[in-house]
């Protein structure tokens, strides 16, 4: 999921739009911690 894509739609349906891209940032700050604490790259 690109975050430029989710920008644009998010001009174009905002309120879905919005609710995805927290969706997708939540995601990534579970995938940084996960590999956090486990030590291991990110293809591991």
């Amino acid at each position: 999921m690109n975050l430029c894509d989710q920008l644009e739609d998010y001009f174009v349906d905002s309120e879905d739009a919005v609710r995805t891209l927290i969706t997708w940032f939540l995601n990534k700050i579970i995938e940084v911690e996960a590999l956090q604490q486990s030590g291991a790259g990110k293809d591991e």
